[in-house]
């Protein structure tokens, strides 16, 4: 008799990158386990928070998962008490919404306020600015690691909250443009100024607003964000940005939620999971050589080659030009950069065939590929042997 899968629902907002991170850690996990199917409970663009209604994971999931910011004028309780109504074990991620009877796993506040400092004060500024958002629960508790690594180095912090909850479209400008609170601290504060912003969107902002002034980055403000969203290697000049552990806290979470559904007991009420990398761009150290940034080139190339990586995006990351960027990697590597993208997406693809067993259309995806007889075709050329043919082989 085969034994259903547990269904797993997840809640979040479909358009945070954040969110898409702890879904990916969430599939993970349940990949590597098994015995689970995860549903989409994703909303467009807002939370629908009705109390009188019951939400809509009642009755169709074992369990859920849930990225869940408060909504105006809503306490933590009412929103737990919505949630919980759903009637099943719960796990929440994110730090908007805490509740004793939701276990909740979120960013580490500490690791992300030490890392900018450590970066800032290497980059030599002289004063150093907080730029967030009113309604963001997590924006205070970012701004008050940060004022406490600085305080740790005597050194004193500027903060600024702003209404505004930026998208990181191209609408913003407009938006950013009307921060004249923003505008006249920057006019006024000691050169170079480092700013760490909320998050990569707010960082955008804020080299939109040093632009309407004629500030030049990095050399009069230097920008730092946090996420390393797509708008940070989208934006010129490329943003340094501080890498949110989104996947990681989807795995642990789900792995959480696991324990919870077999009766186990246990579970933290929260847990801070540690912002680790730092990925140093063109708002923060410049245009680099590109003899000096061959190594964090590599180290790009190693974790994002399966994330629909291009060379353009890697030479826009290091802020050289692509060209530079090519010249140099032929002549000291031996190869394109575009041929180590595809040596990093063959070894990870061989460790997922050998190693694992997802389905070729899984692995295909996981390592960047869309189209299944793509990736069959590019691993039969690289490693000699079909995928099937490999995992046959490796035993």
């Amino acid at each position: 008799m085969t034994t259903r899968p547990r269904t797993i629902g997840f809640y979040g907002l479909a358009g945070r990158e954040s969110v898409h991170q702890m879904l990916q850690g969430t599939l993970r996990y349940c990949d590597e386990v098994g015995g689970f199917a995860v549903r989409d409970f994703r909303a467009r663009e807002t939370f629908d928070i009705k109390p009188s209604e019951p939400p809509p994971w009642r009755g169709r999931a074992d369990g859920m998962l849930m990225f869940l910011p408060r909504p105006p004028g809503s306490t933590d309780r009412q929103v737990a008490d919505w949630v919980l109504s759903g009637g099943v074990p719960t796990v929440g991620v994110g730090a908007d919404v805490l509740d004793r009877r939701i276990p909740c796993f979120h960013i580490d506040f500490a690791s992300i306020g030490k890392l900018a400092v450590d970066h800032l004060t290497q980059c030599r500024c002289a004063s150093y600015l907080y730029y967030g958002c009113q309604s963001c629960t997590g924006s205070s508790r970012r701004a008050e690691a940060f004022r406490a690594a600085l305080a740790e180095r005597g050194l004193d912090l500027v903060e600024y909250e702003t209404s505004t909850d930026y998208d990181g479209t191209f609408g913003d400008e407009a938006t950013a443009l009307g921060e004249q609170e923003l505008a006249a601290l920057l006019r006024k504060m000691p050169q170079p100024i480092g700013v760490m912003a909320l998050n990569d969107k707010f960082a955008r902002a804020a080299c939109i607003v040093c632009d309407s002034l004629g500030l030049a980055i990095p050399e009069q403000v230097k920008v730092l964000g946090v996420g390393d969203m797509v708008v940070a290697r989208t934006h010129i000049p490329a943003l340094s940005s501080i890498c949110a552990p989104g996947e990681e806290i989807g795995y642990r979470a789900m792995r959480s939620l696991h324990k919870l559904l077999d009766g186990g007991r246990g579970v933290a009420r929260v847990t801070q999971v540690p912002a680790k990398e730092l990925v140093a761009r063109a708002s923060t150290v410049g245009v680099v050589p590109a003899n000096g940034n061959l190594a964090a080139a590599i180290e790009y190339i190693s974790r994002h080659a399966c994330a629909d990586l291009s060379v353009a995006h890697v030479a826009d990351a290091m802020g050289i030009s692509r060209s530079s960027l090519e010249k140099y990697f032929q002549r000291v590597v031996g190869h394109s950069p575009g041929r180590e993208i595809q040596r990093v997406r063959l070894e990870k693809a061989k460790e997922l065939v050998s190693k694992t067993q997802l389905s070729i259309s899984h692995i295909a995806l996981t390592v960047g590929f869309k189209e299944t007889a793509a990736f069959s075709k590019f691993f039969t050329k690289e490693a000699g042997l079909s995928p099937v043919a490999f995992r046959r082989q490796q035993g």
